[in-house]
C-alpha cells in the first residue's frame, strides 16, 4: 500500500480503534483542511490518551476543531499543538477547553 494511500486511511483507522492510547502525527505537513478529518475520528475514538500534533500548520481553525474534539472526547488527557500556527486568537480556545 502506498504511503497516501495509508495516509487516507489513517483517520478511519483511528475512528475504529480504541486501544491505540498514544499517537503522533508530528512534523507531517498537516494542514486546517486535514484537520477536519483528524478532528472527525479523535470525537468517537475513546481510547486514545495522548495525541501529539505538533509542528503541523493548523492555524486558529484548527485549534477550534480540536477544540470542539476535546468538549466531546474526555478521554484524551494530553494534547500536543505546540508549532502550529495557532496564534493569541487561537489560543483563547485553550481557556475554553481548560473550563469545560
Amino acid at each position: 500500500m502506498g504511503c497516501s494511500l495509508r495516509r487516507a486511511f489513517a483517520p478511519f483507522r483511528l475512528k475504529r480503534s480504541d486501544t491505540i492510547e498514544e499517537l503522533s502525527i508530528e512534523h507531517n505537513g498537516i494542514t486546517e483542511k486535514g484537520t477536519h478529518a483528524i478532528a472527525e475520528a479523535l470525537t468517537v475514538n475513546n481510547g486514545l490518551r495522548k495525541f501529539y500534533c505538533s509542528g503541523n500548520r493548523l492555524g486558529n481553525a484548527g485549534a477550534e476543531l480540536f477544540g470542539r474534539v476535546l468538549r466531546e472526547n474526555v478521554a484524551i488527557e494530553h494534547l500536543y499543538l505546540e508549532h502550529t500556527g495557532i496564534d493569541d486568537d487561537g489560543g483563547q480556545y485553550a481557556t475554553c477547553w481548560a473550563r469545560s
